[in-house]
């Protein structure tokens, strides 16, 4: 007897993204998915929902899909670069082992951007607490990550050291930080009084 193993939503969403690149198309719009899906009778409206949240599943199967790179690194596979077509801005997905230099260029540039909104955003909410409600010393707080992406690539051993290194490479972003000591956004834990 032959068991049948139902398959998850994000499987199913994957198989629809599979079958429409396996006829030719690494590059694609969540639309074309969405409508190539309908057309070929994977999803119907009708039992499943709108085009709305078929496109909705798509993007959260597509953003949790991972592979683990040839040095070990579990990696995001795919990849939204903004494009413009037919005077229309939109998103354009591919897989990074599919990617052209341009796409991923694009989408890593729009990351990069999605962070840098984050950080103006938090510090405006630092800037606001120290100026309007913190009674104490001012947090502060560095926006300047290289020091902890090192330590992160040195602590998983992916990163070769070719330099001698001074003894507070060893120590942790968190413990390095002044902020950090006094019990900030940057600790894993926040005691409260």
């Amino acid at each position: 007897m032959r068991m049948c193993i139902a398959k998850t939503q994000s499987e199913q969403m994957l198989d629809i993204r599979n079958q429409y690149t396996a006829k030719g198309g690494n590059e694609y719009t969540i639309d074309e998915l969405v409508d190539f899906a309908i057309s070929n009778h994977m999803w119907e409206i009708d039992v499943a929902g709108t085009k709305q949240q078929l496109a909705a599943q798509l993007r959260r199967a597509l953003n949790g899909e991972e592979f683990t790179d040839p040095q070990g690194r579990k990696i995001r596979r795919n990849y939204a670069a903004s494009v413009t077509r037919h005077g229309r801005q939109m998103f354009l997905w591919t897989d990074m082992p599919h990617a052209s230099r341009e796409h991923m260029k694009v989408s890593l540039y729009d990351n990069r951007r999605r962070i840098y909104g984050d950080c103006r955003r938090l510090k405006e909410y630092i800037d606001s607490y120290n100026q309007n409600y913190n009674s104490g010393e001012p947090i502060q707080m560095s926006f300047d990550f290289t020091r902890d992406l090192r330590e992160a690539e040195l602590a998983t051993g992916k990163m070769k050291i070719t330099q001698k290194t001074s003894p507070s490479v060893s120590v942790l972003p968190s413990q390095r930080f002044p902020v950090a000591a006094q019990g900030t956004i940057s600790r894993r834990v926040i005691s409260r009084p």
